[in-house]
């Protein structure tokens, strides 16, 4: 004779509340390791950015990817697709990119990468393309940003004059912060706060006085 006896309905209660219980507590660190996983492939990805850019200016006398506003002209993404394995490191992991969009990575007319240039306003390429600008006219490489990352407005390059740092810079993409490149080829994050927080003795936010080469310089209003 059959003795097993089935489960009562409290202690089906039970199991159910005890997985969803083990689900609550799992799934947020999942989450956590999930966002700890994008950020460290952006800045893999970033830093793959910026050994191209130093491949690059290695072969051009230290001069960056210079302006361009005519058409027909290759953009810093095409320029230093050469210097790259995949173009793929365009796309920073768990952000909209132009993997997830189906876009051109290599387009000339609107910036699909994740990532956008320094313009350089401060030194005069934004008012005339002809400037040039080489990673060997900098004192302080580890405090002058190269790279950092954009919020889908497809523009290629940070410009203080169209105040990009207050509507194309993405300040919060990973852990309320984001990633940058500087000229010395080294990747971090920065908060938000940080970024946001005046540089002593200035009266600029941090982030945007790492953007200059030229630490005298008055950004627009």
């Amino acid at each position: 004779m059959n003795t097993r006896r089935a489960f009562t309905l409290i202690e089906l209660l039970t199991v159910i509340a005890i997985i969803a219980l083990l689900c609550a507590l799992l799934f947020p660190a999942l989450n956590a390791m999930r966002r700890g996983g994008d950020e460290t492939g952006a800045l893999s990805n970033m830093r793959q950015v910026g050994v191209a850019l130093h491949l690059y200016t290695g072969e051009h006398e230290y001069t960056l990817p210079g302006r361009i506003i005519g058409k027909g002209e290759d953009k810093w993404p095409v320029l230093l697709s050469a210097y790259l394995k995949d173009v793929r490191v365009y796309a920073a992991p768990g952000q909209s990119n132009y993997l997830t969009e189906n876009k051109d990575p290599l387009s000339n007319s609107t910036n699909n990468t994740s990532f956008i240039l320094n313009g350089f306003n401060d030194k005069g390429a934004y008012n005339d393309e002809s400037v040039q600008i080489r990673l060997n006219q900098f004192d302080r490489l580890n405090e002058i940003i190269l790279f950092g990352m954009q919020v889908d407005t497809n523009n290629f390059y940070m410009d203080f004059v169209e105040h990009n740092q207050d509507g194309v810079l993405k300040l919060d993409a990973y852990n309320g912060g984001s990633i940058y490149l500087f000229a010395d080829g080294s990747s971090r994050l920065i908060s938000k706060t940080e970024y946001a927080a005046p540089k002593p003795g200035t009266t600029m936010r941090y982030g945007d006085w790492l953007w200059l080469a030229d630490k005298n310089y008055a950004i627009p209003n």
